[in-house]
């Protein structure tokens, strides 16, 4: 509610008395110098030397009457004392009323006749002219060097003005004191809530709602409390304004326990209309400070009511003669142990009001009277727990507990001192003896949210109960309300607040849908606009925060990161011509096609040139080998292709290995490109109209024919945040915007939309969750901001929910709700099903061959060229060497035949067949070496080696052994008649080359 302007007028008017009262301590100058003040100090210091004098400031003949009484009995025992000193009193009566003597008569009267010490004991008619007469007196010890003691229990003021630990003493408890002992009874019986009530003329009034707000937060950060501590609301009331408003601010809103801070006449009239609005009846609680009880506490007013609590300093029967009285004693026992230390009679200076603060001398240099003060300063009353604190209050007072019993009168049921707290025998609201029960263990918040998919959204009620997520309340299109079982992420969260903070919550779904936007006339619709309008205490849902919002309510910290994003339909899947070579990228083809096969064909055959079992470093020389660099590249590209065609295998071992590591490599590529290939194709490639949110269709509408559709969710942050960077695209988008996520979202999978510009976190979810994953989230992520709780202005939710969504985020807790509901579950049936490859699929390979064919056109034309101009000098170049060809064509096809022996011989006469020729073969190779040695030379050594009769043979022997060869050919080749090619052509070539020997 709005504070009264009265209140704000009343307390100016109280700092201009102070402000006056510091000018008419100048200006006392006029009149005390009229007067020899410091010559009658220095008499008075003479003529008084065995006197001690003390001031008193009273408006009541009992007060001096109490001074004087309690000096007596202190004169009469304190017959041990090192000094004998005697102590007068100077009383000065003042009228509360009237401010500016009461200045006068300090400066003018007491000071003058050199008092050490100063009692204040003023009472006024009305609780504002004693508040602001005790306050122009704790002003005035400014100036002075005698400490000054305020026998004024009822004032709880919260400061004094000073700078320094001036001797300002308070017989009684400070107003935060007060306010600690209330919330220490009100947490013996386990409660933290409560709602502060106050009224405009009641000074102070604005320090008591801040300690209050101030001590709540305190004790609720406190490690060794466990609970969170509440005011649920403070209500300055304001008699002159419009009261039933005000009281029925108080009635709506569900706390049920008011501690209230108020002068006696202004509790009277708070308790009056208290009752009139029902507040009085049983099951709440009232709960008084001090100043509210008057000044005879045996006197009930009727306003209040039966069962009504108060709390009060020391006892219930401490009044202002007993405070006037432990004051005196205060004074008496600093004195009486200054003596005792053998200290002089303090000595007063020539002191006077005029001295301004700043040029009047250090109290430290007049060492007997700063002396003294820290004597008064430090005195006890260990009979009844009074010491001074630096600040001049009591040092952990003793409070009471007081309450109006059935015989309408105050009674003492409880007691609070040093922590701790015991409690009996209350009478509570109703004249009960039993507590209430049926209190709110915390305040219920009503809480407004919004549905959109995931954060929150609604199921049906299982007999008007929710066994998941909360109850809600919902409006129907036809005008009717009714509850529905509210899910998703808000409202795990805000369940786990409310556990957490120990608060209830009301919830229900914002009636037009928005999260909240200004219009024209300085209205907000949506969630902020049920706060605004009193409708809900706090909103949550995937609201981002904007400068606006924050202007009108309190926000939270984020407790989700997001953004700006684009969401687009993904396009028909298509496969490119090219498919086949995706696997891998063109510079792997292209390193393997004309740099790797190239490479390992000519080492496989270098390995064979060099090889001892290969050519042995000689390609012209006859050797069983007849591996070429032809069959080095065919072989390398058959493993390549895993295609089984004929093969020649090199001899050499280092060849074979080569081979082998080539076979090798070719599986797992081959492997590789299998999968990869299966994996390219499968998958769609999708070719976005749009890139993101900055693409140049999107910034600006009118740059593409035809312009693509695009929108956002009205009255959102998105929405705002385009009007105030693209007024171009916001004037483009209304035309498309819809009223929610769900509605623009259907759009776009319709095709009515081309884009939808949303928040980034939910984008990503439902593009996961779609069903048929036909949306994607394309282009970066613009305008960083989070999802934030929305509160009322000044709410003192605030800091205990940002705290508790820090803890979240640091324990992970947020993200296993994130987890919860924003899995993917995204089932695209495409990837189960696979399509078969149509013509247009392996158009590429279609492509190839018909290159391929192309090529081989051209080949031909080469080969017939090669026929017709060149055949007839390679063969010229070929025929010196025929024999040397036959003979390594006969070794090389007895390699290859050896191997297939089995496969190609089924009995045994083949067998036999085999080996004659294999003699005859041998034989050959005899001849061949003899008719070598005839021509050239000596016999080579592999000839002698092959004479197994071990000597030379003659021409004869050679005609003889080719005639026995001949005749044991033909009698073989008459039993040949069912063998195989193989042993057929070998024969034939052993004939061919024995008629060419």
């Amino acid at each position: 509610m709005e504070r009264s302007t009265d209140g704000i007028g009343h307390g100016n008017r109280m700092l201009l008395f102070l402000v006056i009262a510091g000018q008419l301590v100048t200006s006392a100058l006029g009149v005390s110098t009229q007067t020899p003040n410091v010559t009658g100090a220095d008499r008075a210091n003479a003529t008084w030397k065995d006197t001690i004098r003390l001031g008193a400031l009273i408006t009541n003949s009992k007060h001096q009457e109490v001074i004087l009484k309690t000096i007596s009995r202190w004169a009469t025992n304190s017959s041990n004392r090192s000094v004998a000193v005697n102590v007068e009193l100077v009383t000065v009566y003042v009228n509360a009323s009237e401010h500016i003597e009461i200045v006068s008569h300090v400066c003018d009267s007491l000071l003058p006749q050199g008092v050490t010490t100063i009692i204040s004991a003023i009472d006024g008619e009305h609780y504002t002219d004693t508040y602001v007469a005790n306050r122009l007196v704790s002003l005035v010890s400014r100036y002075l060097t005698a400490p000054v003691i305020s026998a004024n229990m009822r004032i709880l003021s919260g400061h004094v003005y000073r700078d320094d630990p001036m001797p300002f003493l308070h017989i009684g408890a400070s107003l935060v004191q007060q306010c600690r002992s209330m919330m220490a009874f009100l947490e013996y019986h386990n409660w933290y809530h409560f709602s502060a009530i106050t009224t405009a003329k009641t000074p102070d009034y604005r320090e008591f709602i801040t300690i209050m707000e101030s001590l709540s937060a305190e004790i609720s950060n406190d490690a060794s409390h466990n609970k969170t501590w509440e005011v649920c609301q403070s209500f300055p009331l304001n008699f002159d304004g419009n009261i039933t408003a005000q009281y029925d601010s108080i009635a709506a809103q569900d706390c049920q326990i008011f501690l209230v801070y108020a002068s006696y006449n202004e509790a009277r009239r708070v308790f009056s209309y208290a009752k009139l609005f029902g507040l009085l009846r049983e099951g709440f609680v009232w709960m008084l400070a001090e100043p509210a009880l008057g000044e005879n506490i045996n006197i009930v007013p009727d306003e209040f009511p039966t069962g009504a609590l108060a709390v009060k300093f020391y006892d219930r029967d401490y009044n202002k003669e007993l405070s006037v009285q432990d004051s005196t004693d205060v004074f008496l026992r600093g004195l009486e142990d200054y003596l005792r230390a053998n200290n002089p009679l303090p000595v007063i200076g020539n002191e006077n009001c005029d001295d301004s603060y700043s040029s009047r001398p250090d109290r430290k240099n007049d060492t007997s009277m700063y002396h003294f003060q820290k004597f008064i300063t430090s005195a006890k009353l260990e009979e009844k727990h009074i010491s001074f604190d630096k600040e001049g209050f009591v040092k952990s007072p003793r409070m009471v507990l007081i309450n109006i019993d059935g015989r309408r009168r105050w009674k003492e049921v409880g007691v609070s001192y040093k922590g701790k707290v015991m409690v009996d025998g209350v009478t509570w609201l109703g004249n009960m003896k039993l507590k209430p029960k049926n209190l709110t263990p915390h305040r219920t918040i009503r809480v407004t949210t919004i549905y959109e998919e995931s954060f929150v959204r609604g199921i049906a009620t299982t007999d008007g109960e929710c066994h998941v997520g909360a109850k809600c309340l919902k409006k129907s299109d036809a005008g009717e309300y009714y509850y529905e079982c509210c899910v998703g992420v808000c409202i795990d969260i805000l369940t786990q607040l409310s556990k957490d903070l120990d608060f209830h919550f009301q919830l229900h779904v914002v009636e037009d849908g928005y999260f909240g936007k200004m219009d024209k006339n300085g209205r907000w619709n949506g969630m902020i606009g049920d706060i605004l309008e009193g409708r809900a205490d706090a909103a949550i849902a995937s609201m981002q925060a904007t400068k606006a919002r924050a202007e009108v309510v309190d926000l939270s910290v984020a407790f989700m990161e997001t953004g700006i994003s684009v969401m687009v339909k993904k396009g028909e899947g298509q496969v490119p011509s090219d498919a086949f070579l995706a696997p891998f990228n063109y510079t792997v083809w292209l390193f393997l096609t004309l740099f790797t096969v190239n490479l390992v064909a000519i080492v496989i055959f270098m390995f064979e040139c060099l090889s001892p079992g290969g050519y042995d470093r000689n390609i012209w020389e006859p050797r069983p080998s007849r591996f070429t660099l032809g069959s080095s590249f065919w072989i390398v590209w058959a493993l390549l292709f895993n295609n089984t065609v004929p093969l020649k295998p090199p001899k050499g071992y280092t060849a074979k290995f080569m081979t082998n590591m080539w076979g090798c490599f070719c599986l797992i590529f081959i492997a590789m490109y299998t999968a990869n290939l299966v994996a390219h194709l499968i998958q769609e490639k999708t070719h976005d109209k749009i890139t993101g949110i900055l693409d140049e269709k999107i910034q600006n509408p009118y740059s593409s024919s035809p312009s693509l559709k695009y929108a956002t969710v009205g009255s959102t942050m998105i929405e705002s945040y385009i009007y105030r960077t693209n007024r171009k695209m916001f004037d483009y988008m209304q035309q498309y915007n819809k009223n929610s996520s769900s509605e623009a979202l259907k759009a776009l999978k319709s095709g009515e939309l081309d884009a939808f510009i949303y928040g980034a976190a939910m984008l990503r979810h439902q593009a996961a969750k779609d069903k048929d994953c036909d949306l994607r989230v394309v282009g970066e992520t613009v305008a960083h901001s989070g999802y934030v709780i929305a509160m009322t202005k000044g709410s003192h939710w605030r800091e205990p929910i940002n705290q508790q969504i820090l803890k979240y985020i640091d324990t992970g807790y947020l993200q296993t709700i994130a987890d919860k509901w924003m899995t993917n579950v995204c089932n695209d049936k495409r990837e189960n099903q696979r399509l078969p490859l149509g013509l247009e699929h392996s158009s590429g390979v279609f492509l190839l061959l018909l290159g391929g064919c192309l090529v081989a056109v051209v080949v031909f034309f080469v080969e017939h060229f090669f026929y017709k101009r060149l055949r007839e000098r390679f063969r010229k170049r070929v025929k010196k060497r025929e024999l040397v060809s036959l003979v390594a064509q006969a070794m090389a096809d007895r390699m290859y035949k050896h191997h297939s022996l089995h496969s190609t011989c089924g009995n045994r006469n083949c067998m036999k067949l085999h080996d004659e020729l294999e003699d005859a073969l041998n034989r050959v190779h005899q001849l061949e070496d003899l008719l070598n040695w005839h021509s050239n030379g000596p016999l080579p050594p592999s000839a002698t080696s092959r004479n197994t009769r071990g000597s030379l043979y003659s021409l004869e022997d050679i005609s003889r052994n080719i005639n026995s060869f001949r005749q044991n050919h033909v009698r073989s080749k008459r039993t040949q008649d069912a063998y195989s090619d193989d042993s057929d052509s070998m024969s034939e070539e052993v004939v061919d080359r024995e008629t060419t020997v």
